[in-house]
């Protein structure tokens, strides 16, 4: 026992004169026999984990579009993150719940831990399906496994930084992308194919942020109706 953690030389040496000169079976040896089990089990839990979080990121997850929203495959958190653009119904947040997801406030996202079981999860979940008309489990590279999330994603943020930028969430460009369509007078039918909503409400309600020119073109208005107003 000496130079075990935890313990001095004086108290390792006794248990070692212990187990030496005893004559019960269950005091030859420093630790309960249940000790022992537990930390091996734990070793092998650990053991698991570690493989399981390397194998996700040398393998990788695909995120994907879906009506009204966007799911990332976020490795760094080892979570998959789904983010809506409005706040989903209360039919779904059951359903996602009763799948394992969980709204995390400081994310502003619903997640689970980044598995093979959360994309199976995100795939029973028909609000969830991929814009592009493939299932979640189709996004898959040509031996079958999972995609990696991809090169922009993961380095987004670096990215703002670099530039001197405010740190946004990638998701957040759909916001900026939308505003700007609307202010160069791309039409809200154009915008809800591009974005690909399935309800223009979502596109006209959420999306279409009023620019400072047409703001001050409803202020000349109000002006035109009473020009003498001060």
């Amino acid at each position: 026992c000496v130079g075990a953690p935890g313990i001095t030389e004086a108290q390792a040496q006794k248990l070692d004169n212990k187990v030496a000169t005893t004559s019960y079976s269950w005091e030859r040896q420093p630790f309960a026999s249940y000790d022992l089990t537990n930390n091996n089990s734990e070793i092998k839990r650990l053991t698991q984990r570690i493989a399981e979080v390397t194998r996700n990121r040398e393998v990788g997850f695909a995120g994907w579009e879906f009506d009204g929203g966007q799911a990332e495959a976020n490795t760094d958190a080892d979570r998959l993150q789904l983010f809506f653009d409005a706040k989903p119904s209360e039919s779904q947040r059951a359903a996602l719940k009763a799948n394992g997801f969980h709204w995390a406030p400081s994310e502003g996202a619903w997640q689970r831990q980044l598995n093979s079981n959360a994309i199976y999860a995100a795939g029973r979940l028909d609000f969830l399906k991929p814009t592009d008309g493939r299932t979640v489990r189709e996004h898959v590279n040509d031996i079958g496994e999972l995609v990696k999330p991809g090169f922009i994603t993961q380095n987004f943020p670096a990215t703002l930084e670099k530039n001197g930028m405010r740190r946004i969430r990638f998701h957040d460009l759909r916001h900026s992308c939308a505003s700007l369509l609307y202010a160069n007078g791309v039409s809200l039918k154009e915008i809800q194919e591009w974005l690909g909503h399935s309800d223009i409400g979502t596109t006209s309600n959420i999306y279409t942020h009023l620019d400072f020119n047409s703001k001050i073109a409803s202020a000349n208005a109000i002006i035109g109706v009473y020009p003498t107003a001060n």
